[in-house]
């Protein structure tokens, strides 16, 4: 079973056994995807909240539909230097930072049109 139909029937399960449920929150594109079928087979779409991340086009449509409120988006060109950084300092024998944060940005309706800049051109799935 792939991880899209893994997450339908998760969320179906879910919304079975917890008919209060309010909310979820989806850690990738492919699961947001999922949970999206599921939420629209128990028409619960809108209703049980859905909290995102990534911020690729799939999501922000599905913040545009008001299937997800909340999509939580990086910084891949700040993730990329960084990671790029850090093998160059292992390759010349130089200190290694364990931990680097990577600042995150949460785009909802109300600014999903001023932080465009957060918002991916393209999918990123599959990578």
């Amino acid at each position: 079973m792939s991880a899209r139909a893994q997450a339908t029937s998760f969320i179906e399960a879910d919304i079975t056994s917890t008919p209060a449920l309010s909310g979820v929150f989806t850690a990738n594109t492919v699961t947001a995807q999922g949970v999206t079928t599921g939420l629209t087979h128990a028409s619960k779409a809108g209703k049980v909240k859905m909290v995102t991340f990534d911020a690729e086009p799939a999501e922000v449509q599905m913040l545009k539909s008001n299937i997800a409120q909340l999509v939580i988006a990086q910084e891949p060109a700040i993730e990329g230097s960084d990671g790029v950084q850090q093998a160059v300092n292992a390759i010349e024998g130089k200190t290694v930072t364990a931990t680097i944060p990577t600042p995150l940005i949460a785009i909802s309706s109300a600014n999903m049109t001023s932080d465009q800049q957060y918002i991916y051109k393209a999918s990123t799935s599959g990578c």
